[in-house]
């Protein structure tokens, strides 16, 4: 569980382009509410992070421009785990995303991915984001710019 979790996190890390410290604060938090070895998932996260930058840099070359989202890319579809509720998973991964108190549009298209991958409606992805912002300690700023 500790692959699958730290994965999906890395994709919410990466989605922005900035990997913070209140990230991780929030990927260890999220690791140990599941009861989750979190050194084994600071392993996991930061590989899957170095995959998705060696992806983008290799598309960079290749193309001479920045990596952008668009419709050709995609999260595989996951099977949630045992006893592992998605809509409770993708608020939780909100937080990860809110952790450094703005929410980017790179970030809610990553959780919709997600979302997708898990076989969850659109309507439950925006659900989770709005209860995890509400939810959140922190003010959040939105940056859809």
């Amino acid at each position: 569980m500790e692959k699958f979790i730290g994965e999906h996190i890395s994709y919410i890390m990466w989605a922005d382009e900035k990997i913070l410290e209140d990230e991780w604060s929030a990927a260890e938090k999220l690791f140990k509410k599941y009861n989750l070895n979190w050194e084994d998932g600071k392993v996991v996260i930061q590989n899957k992070i170095n995959d998705l930058m060696e992806c983008e840099n290799e598309e960079d070359e290749s193309e001479d421009s920045p990596v952008e989202y668009d419709e050709t890319f995609e999260i595989p579809s996951a099977v949630l785990p045992e006893g592992v509720d998605g809509f409770e998973l993708l608020k939780d991964l909100s937080q990860v995303a809110l952790a450094d108190g703005e929410l980017s549009l790179s970030e809610v298209d990553i959780m919709h991915r997600l979302g997708k991958s898990f076989e969850l409606s659109e309507l439950f992805v925006s659900a989770a984001i709005v209860e995890a912002v509400i939810n959140s300690d922190k003010k959040i700023n939105a940056c859809f710019n």
